[in-house]
C-alpha cells in the first residue's frame, strides 16, 4: 500500500489523511475529481491547491477541477438543513455544472 507522505497535517484533517492512505496508488485513475473543503478562515483556502491536489495527482486522477473552499461562516445550521450564503451557493452550483460537463466529456452518458 502506498502512503501519502507529502500531506502536511496542518492542511488536512487526520481523518482525511487516514482515508487517503487507505487508497491504492491508482485509485483515482480515469476519474474526474471536484475538491470541496471548508475551514475556519480564508487562511486555509490554499490547502486545496497545495496539500490536496498533489495527492489527487499522485493517485492518478484523470482530471482535477478547480475546487470550492468555504469558510465556516458561509454555512449556517450544520446540525439541521445547512443554509449557504448566496455567493457560496452560486460557486457550488458553478462547480457542479463544470463537474457534470467534465464527467460527460470523459464518460459520455448513454
Amino acid at each position: 500500500m502506498w502512503r501519502h507522505q507529502s500531506i502536511k497535517p496542518l492542511f488536512l484533517s487526520g481523518a482525511l489523511k487516514t482515508l487517503l492512505d487507505l487508497l491504492l496508488e491508482r485509485a483515482l485513475e480515469h476519474k474526474v475529481v471536484l475538491p470541496l473543503a471548508s475551514g475556519g478562515s480564508a487562511g486555509h483556502m490554499l490547502a486545496l491547491d497545495y496539500a490536496l491536489k498533489p495527492v489527487l495527482n499522485a493517485l492518478k486522477a484523470q482530471k482535477i477541477l478547480h475546487g470550492v473552499y468555504a469558510e465556516d461562516n458561509q454555512i449556517h445550521h450544520y446540525d439541521r438543513q445547512p443554509e449557504l450564503q448566496d455567493s457560496l451557493a452560486q460557486r457550488l452550483d458553478d462547480a457542479v455544472a463544470a463537474f457534470w460537463l467534465a464527467l460527460t466529456r470523459h464518460h459520455p452518458v448513454a
